[in-house]
């Protein structure tokens, strides 16, 4: 199975130009542990970018080893909010297992159909997960100092590893504007 892993441009998610040719990606919905985020990043849809959507946070690259076992590991920037949200989930000590629906796509642009695309996707809907941990410790973090590479708006790191819930689920790739593949994520 081949390993899959994508790295986003932070700065043109944040800032997205129409001459853009750089891979940016989004996570558009995501509660950790019955704490929902907010969508309260607004940014470009690369695929119409006259318009705007607003997002949970900005991807900076996304791995997935392609099996329906493997985790997804997630890296983002967040808002100060939801910085805060997930700082608060991380302060509570013992925490069970999290249960994590979220949504995410990642966009790349086709040189040949001169054009974006949905490089991977959650399939069109949400994916349900869990939060690893490595030896009773949560696979999540939260930068604590704000990122110096976008400074507005002011955004933190963040980053997850999530392993399927025992549901299967779809993840969609594509390599161009036409060819896609849906993989299964998760074993019932």
């Amino acid at each position: 199975m081949a390993n899959i892993e994508l790295v986003c441009g932070v700065l043109r998610g944040f800032s997205f130009k129409k001459d853009s040719k750089d891979r940016v990606g989004f996570i558009s919905r995501m509660t950790l542990g019955g704490v929902q985020l907010a969508t309260d990043l607004a940014v470009r849809d690369p695929i119409n970018p006259s318009s705007s959507q607003s997002v949970v946070a900005v991807l900076g690259g996304v791995k997935w080893g392609g099996g329906a076992s493997d985790p997804i590991y997630l890296d983002a920037q967040l808002s100060v909010l939801n910085r805060q949200r997930v700082g608060m989930l991380l302060a509570v000590p013992d925490l069970p297992a999290i249960a994590v629906p979220f949504a995410f796509t990642v966009y790349e642009f086709d040189s040949l159909a001169e054009k974006y695309f949905k490089r991977m996707d959650s399939g069109g809907g949400e994916l349900r997960g869990t939060v690893m941990s490595r030896s009773g410790v949560l696979d999540l973090n939260v930068a604590d100092e704000a990122s110096a590479d976008v400074l507005s708006p002011v955004n933190f790191q963040f980053t997850v590893a999530l392993a399927p819930q025992a549901i299967v689920q779809a993840v969609r790739l594509q390599s161009n504007t036409t060819d896609k593949v849906v993989k299964a994520w998760g074993v019932a």
